[in-house]
């Protein structure tokens, strides 16, 4: 999980120069959500990325937005931190992308799906292990995942909205695990 997202930070870094990482706020005391804003200067877009620390391992969830339209990624627990967040820069929410199906980056989604009816598009090569516990949740004594809707991502490249992004197959920590690069920004 973290390596998905450190494969797009580090590329959007790269592309973008270092960029500092500012608090926002935190929905736990323990840490603190994170933003960098990515502005090409060639182009007049931005991309700003925002980590939510959620769920009871405090996965790293995030949103990307444009300013105007936005996606989650791995919403790992209560989304109302996401939820705050979309209403105070009054962005509107298109669509959940998931990295891999292991229940730490899944037990939001059922909730953003009841508050926003958003769709939510999970890696197709972790179909295999969607009836286990290790994507069901209980593990450990953890909390079972609520059932949610979902559709499979596609092969190759995708858009929604105005976010164009390639899905990257990044198989190890699960049989179908991704990676999203989003060569726009």
């Amino acid at each position: 999980p973290y390596c998905t997202v450190f494969h797009l930070m580090a590329t959007l870094s790269r592309l973008q120069g270092d960029l500092p990482l500012r608090p926002l706020f935190s929905s736990s005391g323990l840490r603190p959500a994170r933003s960098r804003t990515l502005s090409p200067q060639s182009r007049s877009s931005f991309m700003r990325v925002t980590s939510f620390p959620l769920g009871p391992i405090e996965t790293n969830s995030y949103i990307l937005d444009d300013g105007k339209n936005a996606l989650s990624i791995d919403v790992g627990g209560d989304p109302a931190p996401i939820l705050d967040f979309l209403s105070r820069e009054n962005l509107t929410l298109l669509a959940t992308i998931i990295t891999h199906q292991h229940f730490d980056h899944l037990y939001g989604v059922h909730a953003l799906q009841e508050k926003l009816g958003t769709p939510c598009y999970c890696p197709k090569g972790d179909a295999p292990i969607e009836n286990t516990e290790s994507t069901k949740g209980g593990l450990w004594g953890l909390p079972r995942v609520p059932e949610f809707r979902k559709e499979y991502l596609p092969d190759g490249e995708d858009t929604i909205g105005p976010f164009h992004f390639k899905i990257l197959p990044t198989p190890g920590h699960t049989p179908g695990g991704v990676s999203f690069y989003f060569p726009d920004a």
